[in-house]
């Protein structure tokens, strides 16, 4: 499970922690942004080398 972890929470529940303030739209909005980018990239790298 992929979380994001403000101060409040417990990083122990969660399998990879994202250290970001999860009660505030914007961030929550950026650190999806950078996952969809992230994941975008991996998938047309991946399509390129098979």
């Amino acid at each position: 499970m992929i979380s994001l972890i403000d101060t409040n929470c417990d990083p122990d529940l969660a399998d990879i922690s994202i250290p970001a303030n999860d009660d505030a739209i914007a961030s929550i909005r950026l650190t999806i942004k950078k996952l969809v980018f992230a994941i975008c990239e991996g998938c047309s790298s991946y399509r390129l080398n098979s």
